[in-house]
């Protein structure tokens, strides 16, 4: 698994998350851990939220979501 973006907050990460699954790219998220990173709210820290797929898939990801996020 590779990450390819890095979401501001879990409702953003599973926006993106749902834009890749629909242009059939099996992604999912990954929060720091409670020890690293200060949430006031879950899915809200200050390092972000990491969305990551399946190597094979990096570069189409990476392409499917500079369009998307571009837009």
């Amino acid at each position: 698994m590779v990450k390819v973006y890095n979401a501001l907050n879990v409702i953003e990460a599973k926006r993106i998350i749902r834009i890749l699954k629909e242009n059939r790219i099996s992604a999912f998220y990954r929060q720091a851990p409670p020890c690293i990173s200060t949430h006031s709210t879950y899915g809200f820290g200050i390092y972000g939220v990491d969305i990551l797929v399946d190597d094979h898939d990096e570069e189409r990801a990476r392409d499917i979501l500079k369009f998307y996020l571009e837009t």
